[in-house]
């Protein structure tokens, strides 16, 4: 799926840099900035849903635990000026194979704080110095992502109707240089709530991730909402066996820059990383272990729209950090 192209000081850049200042740390980048790979953000535990964080929790204190593993096909995908009159695409990550680890701290009936380490099993790609290098790159086969931890308040506890607000602070842990990591501290505070009409269950989310500016190339991630909404429905009794369907959204506070390409035309993006997941949930016995999986993709709901002469042409493409495949299982032990 392509991404923006370049602007021409990019290539520019790219000549006259040498390997070495391509590893320059995530304060000090060149054209590409330290940005993690993956924006879905798992919650340290889940229930229904992979977008929408647990919002009913054990009312006793206690302790819970979610290993969570995925796939992720081409989810940083730059086009770059070529000889072909359709770019040249650069694949920063090809293949991505990750593993969540998620541990939950039941402190009162009512509040509940948690931890969120993800780490990059196995990845392929040119990684971010194919930016700002000639010739052959490639990224780490594994590293660390930016841990995360949070804390929830369930304000609402009604029979069909649960809501929870949630502050979750992403730490720059990571390896920003592997595309693991962001750098700073990035805060995410939500609401999130789910109502449940016998077996259909409807979970929603809306929150902001406030983040310092990053740029890959042509692209500035900034301050994002984020909006996320799922239906699962009941197959069994007991919960035993459920079906969902979800999608997430994390439009821009940020405008992109126009830019100017060689021929005169000018540039204009915007980007809304989008996705959307189908999901299966089997829960043999009430108080075991529950296995959820999922399956989706990228959203193309960005924008690249060209102006040349006086007419526009709109493409649409999938926003940065959106993959064109994701698998995810994941087990739960919850109480």
């Amino acid at each position: 799926m392509k991404r923006p192209v370049l602007p021409v000081v990019a290539v520019a850049l790219a000549i006259g840099t040498s390997p070495g200042v391509a590893q320059a740390d995530c304060d000090n980048p060149t054209v590409v900035d330290c940005i993690g790979s993956d924006q879905l953000w798992l919650a340290p535990t889940l229930d229904r849903f992979f977008t929408v964080p647990r919002v009913a929790q054990t009312k006793t204190p206690g302790i819970d635990f979610a290993a969570t593993f995925g796939y992720q096909r081409r989810p940083v995908v730059l086009s770059a000026p070529a000889p072909d009159p359709a770019g040249r695409e650069v694949e920063l990550v090809r293949d991505n194979v990750d593993l969540t680890l998620g541990i939950a701290a039941v402190v009162t009936r009512r509040v509940t704080a948690g931890l969120s380490a993800p780490f990059i099993l196995f990845q392929t790609g040119a990684g971010r110095d194919a930016v700002s290098t000639q010739g052959s790159t490639s990224i780490a086969t594994h590293a660390a992502r930016d841990p995360r931890i949070s804390g929830q308040w369930q304000f609402l506890d009604a029979k069909t109707f649960d809501a929870a607000a949630r502050m979750m602070l992403q730490l720059p842990l990571g390896d920003g240089r592997q595309l693991a990591g962001e750098g700073s501290i990035v805060f995410a505070p939500s609401v999130d709530a789910e109502l449940t009409l016998g077996p259909i269950a409807i979970g929603g989310s809306l929150g902001a991730r406030l983040r310092r500016r990053r740029y890959l190339g042509s692209t500035v991630v900034g301050n994002q909402l984020r909006i996320a909404l799922g239906v699962s429905a009941a197959l069994m009794e007991e919960d035993r066996l459920r079906v969902g369907v979800e999608t997430y959204a994390l439009p821009s506070l940020t405008a992109q820059p126009e830019s100017r390409l060689p021929d005169g035309a000018q540039r204009a993006d915007s980007q809304l990383p989008a996705e959307w997941l189908a999901s299966l949930r089997v829960q043999p016995s009430a108080d075991g272990p529950a296995l959820l999986t999922a399956a989706g993709g990228a959203l193309p709901l960005a924008t690249q729209t060209v102006t040349r002469d006086g007419q526009s042409s709109t493409t649409r493409f999938a926003a940065l950090g959106m993959p064109a495949l994701r698998v995810l299982l994941s087990l739960q032990f919850v109480r």
